[in-house]
């Protein structure tokens, strides 16, 4: 009985595949969408809320009101989330980090003369 199983199994998880294809298909791009916008607000959620659930059409449509801040967002349409343009301050810390980290063996070669000036 148990050999008969697997292949029952196979055969009802096939059918069920070819059926519902087109259904499955368009579940798994409302899940993952194609838009950034949309990705990030998904990705946001989910930092939020570690149990938000991507099945549920409920959730995503509230996530994206709440992240994309739209009234009705429909599928196909593309969304930008607003970026605040940088400011001078910001632009001059990242400006004056550089681009090596700190524990780099370039950095501390380099920052090791400034250290033993005065010994």
């Amino acid at each position: 009985m148990k050999g008969l199983m697997m292949p029952v199994v196979l055969i009802a998880a096939g059918f069920v595949g070819i059926t519902r294809n087109d259904q499955l298909a368009d579940q798994w791009v409302a899940m993952f969408p194609e838009d950034s916008a949309r990705q990030t607000a998904l990705h946001l959620c989910y930092e939020e809320d570690r149990l938000f659930n991507r099945f549920s059409s409920e959730a995503r449509a509230a996530c994206y009101q709440k992240w994309l801040e739209v009234a009705n967002v429909p599928a196909g349409a593309p969304v930008g989330i607003a970026v605040a343009a940088p400011n001078a301050i910001d632009m001059a810390r990242a400006a004056a980090q550089g681009h090596l980290p700190q524990n780099d063996v370039r950095t501390i070669d380099a920052n090791d003369r400034y250290r033993h000036l005065h010994q």
